[in-house]
């Protein structure tokens, strides 16, 4: 290596720039939680991702996140007097669950 100090410019300058076309375009991922009677249920826990970022269901049960798509994320349903629910969910783009 000639220019050691080319070298820690040119990536020192550019590498920001490579890291940011790899990041995926973010995605809205936002869903509705009713019960059986198709009901909105207010105040449950919803939590995303392997760090579990929690939402919380508004009055009229719909929760959402912004996250990058392209990748598959654990979603995780609970609250009082309801069944733990856990899946998978892979965001593409926007998805909407219910």
């Amino acid at each position: 290596m000639k220019h050691p100090l080319l070298t820690f410019l040119f990536v020192a300058l550019l590498g920001p720039a490579a890291l940011r076309a790899q990041t995926a375009p973010p995605a809205l991922l936002s869903g509705f939680i009713s019960n059986l009677n198709d009901e909105a249920l207010e105040d449950v826990l919803v939590y995303i991702g392997r760090d579990r970022q929690l939402r919380i269901t508004d009055r009229r049960g719909f929760f959402s996140i912004s996250l990058p798509s392209g990748q598959s994320y654990p979603l995780s349903i609970s609250g009082i007097n309801i069944e733990t629910r856990e899946r998978a969910v892979f965001l593409a783009g926007d998805t909407t669950l219910r």
